[in-house]
């Protein structure tokens, strides 16, 4: 199963992923993705759906190193299941007649 992690710092290593996610599950592959302002990972875990999403739960929200991570566990390849943000919505959209 994966777990994606986003708002990582600039600085973090493959390694200090797995060291502090090694607890939770057996890891598998890491992919870090360093491009854009925040670093982004998807990781490979040993486990069942049910337990990513709520890996990803605990992880979500969680300050690591003084950034805010954001986790979600995607659907399938290529689709994701990101976390529902309460903090701001979008007003409805209003229909004019035409």
């Amino acid at each position: 199963m994966r777990i994606v992690i986003e708002n990582l710092r600039q600085d973090v290593s493959e390694d200090e992923i797995r060291e502090a996610l090694s607890p939770a599950a057996p890891i598998g592959k890491i992919v870090l993705i360093k491009e854009g302002s925040m670093p982004t990972t998807v990781i490979e875990m040993e486990m069942t759906r049910t337990q990513a999403e709520v890996l990803a739960m605990r992880i979500d929200g969680l300050i690591y190193k003084g950034q805010e991570l954001r986790a979600w566990a995607p659907l399938r390849d290529g689709e994701e299941a990101r976390p529902q943000s309460t903090s701001a919505t979008a007003p409805p959209r209003v229909s004019t007649p035409g």
